[in-house]
């Protein structure tokens, strides 16, 4: 057992077509052949492996959780949609360990599901990993089961640039918590929405009470007790509002890098 393990960590494939037959099913310590082979970047042994077939560990995890570069990752590639015990994938296990190279392996997998509905997205939102939110960017709007969104993640983070990369497909849930709290965020997100009817009542009360509107006839620093203005007007003339400022200090920014580098 101990020279079928030995090969697997040195590469050494007469060893293991010699082995296979014995130990191809065995584990030492709850890890397989295979597994040792991807977390010692073994490319030609996690290949004879591979094609040889493999089992999972106490976790039902497979090789694919084991290993620590792209190389290895595309060649197990044929597994990646198989979760472990806790219904985590391996696309959703290396967004939780932020890394980024293997990550990008799995791209195409940005709609992967784990057993609470969430995309690799949703796990690097909560972290702010903007690298890994770009690779995952296919899965912009996809909610999970309780109907939260990965812009949720990243408002509750307080992750400014991750809500601006992310605030494509604005969602009422996220933006109710920005209300909350933090209110550059929350402008972003106004900014981007494109039908304020869509939001409720309710969730466009509490914004206008965070960016310090009293009521609904009150906007962009005026006030009128009299005239009550339509709540779709009055939210599309806050949101108007907003994109100026931001469009104001996008403009500002350029011209302090033109300065910068003049």
């Amino acid at each position: 057992m101990e020279a079928w393990l030995t090969a697997a960590r040195m590469n050494d494939i007469p060893t293991l077509t010699r082995l296979a037959p014995i130990y191809l099913s065995s584990t030492h310590n709850n890890q397989t052949a295979l597994m040792l082979a991807c977390r010692s970047n073994n490319f030609e042994a996690a290949e004879f492996l591979l094609a040889e077939k493999d089992i999972l560990d106490d976790q039902d995890r497979s090789a694919l959780f084991y290993t620590q570069t792209p190389r290895i990752a595309n060649l197990l590639l044929s597994i990646a949609s198989i979760p472990d015990r806790s219904g985590t994938t391996p696309p959703h296990h290396f967004a939780v360990q932020q890394n980024v190279q293997v990550c990008r392996v799995f791209f195409e997998y940005a709609l992967l599901r784990d057993t609470k509905g969430r995309t690799p997205l949703h796990i690097a939102a909560e972290l702010g990993n903007f690298e890994i939110c770009e690779i995952f960017s296919e899965a912009i709007g996809a909610k999970d089961d309780e109907g939260k969104a990965a812009l949720l993640g990243a408002v509750a983070g307080g992750f400014v640039e991750i809500c601006r990369f992310l605030s494509s497909e604005v969602d009422e849930m996220s933006l109710r918590f920005a209300s909350f709290s933090d209110q550059e965020i929350l402008e972003i997100l106004v900014g981007k929405i494109e039908d304020p009817m869509a939001i409720s009542a309710d969730t466009r009360q509490l914004v206008f009470e965070k960016l310090g509107l009293k009521g609904w006839g009150q906007f962009n620093g005026e006030q009128d007790g009299e005239i009550q203005v339509d709540e779709d007007v009055e939210f599309e003339a806050i949101r108007r509002q907003i994109i100026a400022n931001q469009e104001k200090l996008d403009m500002q920014d350029q011209s302090e890098f033109k300065v910068e580098f003049e």
